[in-house]
This record gives C-alpha cells, structure tokens and sequence, in this order.
C-alpha cells in the first residue's frame, strides 16, 4: 500500500477533477443503497463539481486523499452565512465525505476531515454541521467520535 497524502483539489488538474467526480457518482450509488429519497440525476456529478470549482478556496474547499497519484477519497465544505436573527455568523457545511470500501479503515476519511475543519478555522467559521443518511450508523458513529453530536432530524415528502 503506497503512500497517502491529503491534499486540496486544484481546479487546473483536469485528472484529479474527473476522478472526483467519478467517485462522487459512486457515491450517490451507496446512497441510493442506504435508500435516500433524491437520486443523482444523469451526469448529476458532472453538474455538481461545475458548481463546486468556481468557489474552492473562497466558499467552498475539497480535499482529496491520493494514493499513487489516485484519487482514492474526497471530502467537500463549504461555508454559509447565518441569517441575521442568528447572528449573522458563518458556519461550515460539510457537504459530503467519501472514502469507497477498499479504502475504508485507513484513517483517510479522518484525515480529510481534519483538512476541512482547519481550513474551516482558518475561514473563522462559528461551528460546523452536516447530514447524515438514516440509516447509516457507521457514519453517525464516526461523526460522534470526531466530537459532533446530533441536533435536529431532518424530514421529507415527495410529491
């Protein structure tokens, strides 16, 4: 097993680029295992990291763990604005967190979230919040050993 390195995605490197987009597809794959109701939609990944590279380093941030010059885990933060009534404090969105299977239990999902929490320091973000899956109890574990706790259940209807 090589060497891993975190390092932050560079919008300029078209191969890092299309890897995590790759593994951002399969990543919507596992979700739709654990049943999430609001599937990825054709070249969904390619319209998702479109969106993201216009504002890494300023409101957004994805490291990415490398293995042999391979993209084998990403993570994805970005930053939000509280509305007024809150406080108007900034707060950091971890967006997403993929390590596929083969990979797991290395330490790099840990790793590249210590990358986003200080860099969501850096940014002077007030606290930090994310989602997880119903369901999915091994990330919720995870989220509670990196010291989160849960606050609120989020519900949906399709119509």
């Amino acid at each position: 097993m090589g060497n891993i390195q975190i390092k932050t995605l560079d919008k300029n490197n078209a191969l890092h680029v299309a890897e995590v987009t790759r593994l951002f597809a399969d990543y919507y794959m596992y979700f739709h295992e654990l049943g999430i109701d609001l599937p990825l939609i054709p070249n969904g990944e390619i319209i998702w990291m479109q969106s993201v590279l216009p504002s890494l380093d300023r409101l957004a941030c994805l490291p990415v763990a490398v293995m042999e010059e391979h993209i084998i885990g990403f993570a994805h933060g970005s930053i939000k604005l509280l509305p007024s009534y809150l406080g108007e404090n900034k707060v950091g969105v971890v967006q997403h967190v993929y390590v596929p299977q083969a990979h797991t239990g290395m330490g790099i999902a840990r790793r590249l979230v210590e990358t986003l929490e200080n860099w969501f320091d850096q940014k002077q973000v007030h606290s930090i919040e994310l989602q997880v899956i119903r369901g999915n109890t091994n990330a919720a574990l995870f989220w509670k050993k990196l010291g989160y706790h849960t606050e609120l259940e989020q519900f949906r209807k399709i119509l």
